[in-house]
C-alpha cells in the first residue's frame, strides 16, 4: 500500500495533462499511487495516460461528463488506498519537493491536524509576471475560512480519514467545490503549512469566468448563512469580496449594495490579502486605494 494517493481529475485536457503527470512522477518522494480520473473526455486523454509505463499510475474513465470536478475527485478518493490524499488539477503542477515536504510536515503534526498545505505560485498564461500566494495560517482556521482563501486543493495534503468525518465533495452544486471542502475541513481539523511555494497554478482562458466565481461566493454565502450570521466579521469580509467581484464585472449598483454596509471591515480584508501576498502595510494601502478607484 502506498503512503500517498495522488488524484488528478481531468476533462479534455490531453495537451495539458502531461505537465501535471510529469510533475508527480518527478517528485523526490516515491511512495505514492497516481489515479487519473477522466471525466468523460472526448480527446486523446486515454492515449496520453497509456503512454506512461509506470505501475503507480491508474486510469479511471467516467461517462458521461459530470460537469465539474467534484464527482471525479470523489471517485478518485473512493478508489484510493493511501493514508494521505493529494489532489492535483490537471492544468497545474508541483515542484519536485512538494510531496516530501508536505508528508514530512504531516508526519510531525499531531492527529488534530487534518490538512497540511504550502504556498502557491500563480502563473498567468498571457505572459504576465507570476505572483505568489503565501501560506501563513495554521492551527484552527475556522471561522476565517468562511471568507478568506486558505489554500487550494492543488497545494494541500489531506488525511484520508478526514473525508470519513466531513464527507466527500458536494456533487449537487457546481458552485461548491474546493472552498466548500476547506470550510468543512476547517470546522473539524487544524491546518498547518510549509512556507515554501511548492505548487504552481496556471491561469488560462479556459478556466472559470469572474461571473462563475461570483456565483460561487454567493452560493457559499447561502449554504453557510447560519454561520455567517454567527460570525459578522466573516460576513462583512465576504460582502466586501462580493462587492469587489461585482466591480470587476461592471455591476456597480450591486457592488455598492455589498460594499457600503461592510466598509468597516475593509482594513481587515486588505490586511488578510496583504499577508497572503507578503505586502508591506504601505503596499496594502496603495493596493486598496487603486482597487477601489479602478474597480478591478
Amino acid at each position: 500500500m502506498r503512503r500517498v494517493s495522488v488524484i488528478i481529475p481531468t476533462y479534455n485536457r490531453a495537451s495539458l495533462l502531461p505537465r501535471a503527470i510529469n510533475s508527480v512522477l518527478s517528485q523526490d518522494y516515491g511512495d505514492f499511487e497516481l489515479i487519473v480520473v477522466d471525466d468523460g473526455s472526448m480527446d486523446n486523454t486515454h492515449e496520453v495516460v497509456q503512454g506512461y509505463a509506470d505501475d503507480r499510475i491508474r486510469y479511471i474513465k467516467l461517462w458521461p461528463n459530470s460537469g465539474w470536478s467534484s464527482k471525479p475527485r470523489n471517485v478518485g478518493i473512493t478508489n484510493s488506498h493511501g493514508e494521505y490524499i493529494a489532489l492535483l488539477d490537471s492544468d497545474d503542477e508541483w515542484m519536485s519537493s512538494f510531496l516530501s515536504s508536505l508528508v514530512a510536515k504531516m508526519n510531525q503534526s499531531p492527529e488534530s491536524v487534518g490538512v497540511v498545505y504550502c504556498g502557491l505560485v500563480v502563473q498567468p498564461m498571457n505572459g504576465s509576471k507570476p505572483r505568489a500566494i503565501h501560506a501563513h495560517r495554521s492551527g484552527r482556521v475556522w471561522p476565517q475560512s468562511l471568507s478568506d482563501f486558505i489554500c487550494s486543493m492543488s497545494s494541500s495534503l489531506i488525511r484520508h480519514r478526514c473525508f470519513d468525518c466531513v464527507g466527500m465533495f458536494d456533487e449537487s452544486n457546481m458552485y461548491q467545490d474546493h472552498q466548500d471542502m476547506v470550510i468543512r475541513l476547517s470546522k473539524a481539523y487544524d491546518f498547518d503549512y510549509v512556507p515554501e511555494a511548492l505548487a504552481k497554478y496556471h491561469y488560462h482562458g479556459g478556466q472559470r469566468t469572474r461571473a462563475f466565481q461570483t456565483m460561487r461566493l454567493k452560493s457559499l454565502r447561502e449554504k453557510y448563512a447560519g454561520d455567517f450570521k454567527k460570525y459578522p466579521l466573516e460576513n462583512g469580509v465576504m460582502g466586501l469580496t462580493l462587492g469587489m467581484m461585482c466591480l470587476r464585472e461592471g455591476h456597480k449598483l450591486e457592488a455598492v449594495k455589498h460594499i457600503v454596509p461592510n466598509l468597516r471591515y475593509s482594513l481587515i480584508m486588505f490586511s488578510r490579502y496583504g499577508k497572503a501576498h507578503n505586502m508591506t502595510k504601505w503596499q496594502r494601502l496603495v493596493f486598496a486605494m487603486s482597487f477601489l478607484r479602478r474597480g478591478k
